[in-house]
């Protein structure tokens, strides 16, 4: 990546990079002149150029970026991709644990069965709790990303726990969190090579160890997935 930005390459093909800068430029324009406003990641960019935006961090301050055209059209690009391939991998999982298990298959047609009509609605698809439990163990055994990092904007202490010893953290160290890890450690899912959708339920999730499920990391840099 950094050799690639010293020869200003992006590893797209020139005609590919002119359409999405135009896409994402019409894009702005229309919504400026119009006043259209969508519950969308453009619009959330375009307010934090206009500082009407809380940076989640500082008691809930607005914070004004300085972004170009450029600029947001190089995170929609960053959004589009990475929410394809990660979306697109839980899909090709959650089928494959699908076709392993027959009896959570053929509890998840019964639900279909029973919560669809003719019609598909996102409403419907987010009021299946079952399939819900599905996505999550899908999740939990592969994860978006194996890992995430985190710099320390000032010194902290994690106080000794068990037969853990304390852990000190001084202003700029990296802190990195194996999400991967996490998720299959017997301490906190037993037998964690096993897919249950049933760690998900109503009355298991509960029993979960906070921020040892971290398919999309936690705070205000999680991912929005």
């Amino acid at each position: 990546m950094a050799l690639s930005y010293k020869l200003h390459h992006s590893g797209t093909k020139q005609e590919v990079s002119k359409f999405i800068h135009s896409l994402v430029k019409d894009t702005l324009r229309t919504r400026e002149r119009e006043g259209i406003v969508r519950p969308d990641m453009i619009h959330l960019l375009m307010e934090a150029r206009k500082e009407r935006v809380s940076d989640g961090v500082n008691g809930g301050k607005t914070a004004k970026l300085d972004l170009t055209d450029e600029d947001i059209t190089a995170q929609a690009t960053v959004f589009f991709l990475a929410g394809f391939d990660t979306a697109s991998t839980l899909l090709c999982f959650a089928s494959y644990f699908l076709a392993l298990n027959e009896d959570v298959q053929d509890r998840l047609q019964a639900e279909i069965d029973l919560v669809f009509d003719d019609e598909v609605t996102y409403e419907t698809v987010h009021s299946m709790k079952y399939l819900d439990m599905i996505i999550s163990e899908s999740l939990r055994l592969y994860p978006p990303v194996i890992a995430v990092d985190r710099v320390c904007e000032k010194p902290f202490s994690i106080p000794a726990s068990d037969d853990q010893p304390a852990i000190t953290f001084n202003k700029g160290d990296l802190a990195w969190i194996p999400i991967y890890c996490l998720h299959r450690d017997e301490d906190y899912f037993p037998d964690p090579e096993r897919f249950d959708p049933e760690r998900f339920s109503e009355e298991n999730k509960k029993n979960i160890k906070p921020f040892t499920y971290l398919p999309f990391g936690l705070g205000p840099r999680s991912c929005i997935g």
